[in-house]
């Protein structure tokens, strides 16, 4: 048995001629490897392998990235133009914005308490608490907050609504950014002999395209 392709005597060649060369046929009836001092093919497009629904994982960089260089972005839109591959991503936030999410809710019994449950549509950190000071905050008292698992209070223990009002003077807070599918969870109670609805909001930043 002669000495194989790859140096070794237990190792044959396919073809039983070694090394084989490019252009000529494979045992797997394919062109053969690229050989050292041949003549080497110049690169064509083709169609993907994996047919139309082939995803080129990656690609938010190579199309949405304004840094990406010309030749990636003209690749990118050939892939799309032969319809031999589909680009996927997701994209990703890249601006901040000061904005709102209101907190209401209505018809408190006198001594009732209420969570309110919030969920941010985009990642956003609460930054300021406000309720009204003619229709809120003198009637409840805040007895618990979290954002998704974490309690924003740092000791037991309840918040009269007034130290939130707009006229409310150091009522800054910082707390963690709620991400997407977070809960923003505030728990109110009504601590008025009449029934009473509460209105207030979050001020802070929010993060988007």
């Amino acid at each position: 048995m002669g000495r194989g392709y790859f140096g070794s005597p237990d190792m044959p060649d396919f073809s039983g001629v070694s090394p084989v060369v490019w252009g000529s046929q494979s045992p797997f009836g394919q062109a053969s490897p690229i050989v050292w001092g041949q003549p080497q093919p110049q690169w064509q497009p083709q169609q993907a392998a994996f047919g139309a629904d082939y995803e080129i994982m990656g690609a938010y960089e190579i199309m949405g990235d304004v840094t990406a260089s010309p030749a990636a972005k003209a690749l990118a839109m050939s892939t799309i133009a032969q319809r031999s591959g589909k680009v996927v991503g997701t994209l990703q936030p890249r601006r901040e914005y000061a904005q709102t999410l209101p907190c209401t809710s209505l018809d408190f019994d006198p001594a009732e308490s209420r969570e309110i449950s919030l969920q941010p549509q985009r990642p956003f950190r609460p930054e300021k608490f406000r309720a009204s000071s003619t229709h809120t905050a003198p009637f409840f008292t805040i007895t618990a907050y979290s954002i998704g698992q974490d309690n924003q209070f740092v000791g037991p223990g309840s918040i009269p609504v007034d130290l939130f009002s707009e006229v409310a003077l150091y009522s800054q807070i910082e707390a963690y950014t709620a991400n997407l599918g977070n809960l923003i969870s505030l728990t109110v109670q009504n601590i008025n002999a009449s029934a009473r609805d509460f209105r207030a909001a979050f001020f802070g930043t929010s993060l988007g395209n």
